[in-house]
């Protein structure tokens, strides 16, 4: 007998929309002159570590942004840019609450 179903939200429960994030992170690169590409670049590989829990999310932001000369109050502010962002970007993908209704009924 099934008793517990756990699931990994990211990306399967729930579809993220980063428009609004990504407007904000160029914002960010202009004003700090910042090469976009290279802070993207050290994310991209990084961010197998962090979705997997080999790293922690702030120890991900120090290395992407390391050898930048950045303040902790700079670095707080792309830290907030995702954090903040988060949250009003998730959409609950369309087939999840079917899915949950079904299998709620068969346990």
């Amino acid at each position: 007998m099934i008793k517990l179903l756990i699931f990994d939200a990211g990306d399967l429960l729930w579809k993220n929309s980063n428009i609004y994030t990504e407007k904000q992170m160029n914002n960010f690169f202009k004003k700090y002159e910042i090469d976009g590409d290279v802070i993207s670049s050290r994310w991209n590989n990084l961010l197998p570590k962090v979705s997997t829990g080999k790293i922690k999310y702030s120890k991900a932001v120090e290395i992407e942004f390391k050898g930048l000369n950045l303040s902790k109050k700079i670095i707080r502010e792309w830290t907030d840019i995702h954090t903040k962002n988060e949250s009003k970007s998730k959409k609950l993908n369309p087939y999840v609450k079917y899915t949950l209704k079904k299998t709620q009924k068969r346990l």
